[in-house]
């Protein structure tokens, strides 16, 4: 089975030779192995200067050959708390958290991922559990900045619940057929979020020239008085080469309360043989009902040395609401280190 759904590789595209992990076992049939991150950047913006924590997380992979044709695997994946103080921040950007994640938590560690998925060499490959979604395999394809971005499409802010994100309590279906990925997800029933169910099917294409264009529709159903479905609908392109990538993104979003928004999302990036990379992006939602625009601006560089990054990201940040406007600079300079 060709394992090269849109958004399963995207994230890594930008990040290539980052993705490490340590294997402690293997017999030939199974197999054990533990990667993550610790990342801490100095972030400034115009009201102050911290030190925080940048979407650290530790992962432990597990896969068995069922058959000669059938291999079982799961991930678990925990996010870090800041390791200096547990209530501290967590910065989001590059498709790492959600907004409750973001204000802070009181424990040093959370889930991200858990699930377990059966691939076939044909039929494709079936998962369970939390999971990055069906919608992010074409919504993703921007999502790839080092510390900002991810604001424009809907994948965030209760993506995960919602089944835009890292989709909780889910089934995944994903295939190729040649050049042709399809995904299709469920997600069950949760009363504590008053979520009924959600769906999302997604394909794309991959050119062999480096272009990959897919489409995304994602329907959530809640059963809380004044709620109806939110709907979200995401149109993909990108080209990618071994030193080039670029991407766009369009959403157009229904909210829960029938509030419709469209978001666009762009980016592209240069990696030199030398491993600097310098990048330029943008993110852009428009509430209709609502005359509000959300806009960043970002410019960035990084550069990668034998598992550890060092990076710095710009970003302007204007946010107009009927009359008002408020702008905010951030800065951030960081370094990843990759176990």
């Amino acid at each position: 089975m060709k394992k090269t759904v849109l958004a399963l590789a995207v994230p890594a595209l930008l990040a290539t030779g980052a993705t490490q992990a340590v294997e402690l076992y293997n017999d030939g049939s199974a197999t054990f192995s533990v990667g993550g991150r610790l990342n801490l950047m100095i972030e400034n913006s115009d009201s102050s200067t911290e030190l925080t924590n940048n979407s650290s997380r530790i992962n432990f992979n597990f896969s068995k050959s069922i058959t000669d044709s059938v291999t079982a695997r799961s991930t678990l994946e925990y996010g870090l708390g800041n390791p200096q103080n547990n209530n501290s921040k967590v910065a989001c950007g590059d498709a790492d958290c959600t907004e409750d994640e973001e204000v802070g938590f009181s424990t040093s560690f959370f889930n991200r991922l858990a699930f377990i998925a059966f691939d076939h060499d044909s039929a494709g490959s079936i998962s369970f559990g939390k999971q990055w979604s069906t919608y992010y395999e074409v919504a993703g394809a921007t999502d790839v900045f080092w510390v900002y971005g991810g604001t424009a499409v809907g994948i965030y802010g209760g993506g995960d619940e919602r089944g835009t994100a890292r989709a909780d309590e889910s089934v995944k279906y994903d295939n190729s057929f040649g050049n042709f990925n399809l995904s299709a997800q469920y997600q069950f029933e949760n009363e504590s979020n008053n979520r009924d169910s959600s769906y999302a099917l997604a394909a794309s294409y991959d050119f062999d020239f480096g272009l990959n264009i897919g489409a995304a529709y994602h329907v959530a159903d809640y059963t809380a008085a004044g709620q109806k479905d939110s709907k979200q609908l995401a149109l993909a392109a990108t080209y990618a080469t071994d030193a080039w990538y670029a991407s766009v993104v369009y959403a157009d979003l229904k909210d829960l309360y029938d509030r419709k928004s469209n978001g666009y999302e762009g980016v592209v990036a240069y990696t030199f043989p030398n491993s600097v990379q310098l990048y330029a992006g943008f993110n852009y939602l428009d509430y209709d009902a609502a005359s509000t625009r959300d806009t960043q601006y970002i410019l960035g560089a990084a550069y990668y040395i034998a598992g550890v990054r060092f990076y710095g990201e710009y970003a302007n940040v204007e946010e107009k609401a009927g009359g008002s406007k408020a702008d905010d600079d951030l800065f951030a300079v960081g370094v990843r280190y990759y176990f």
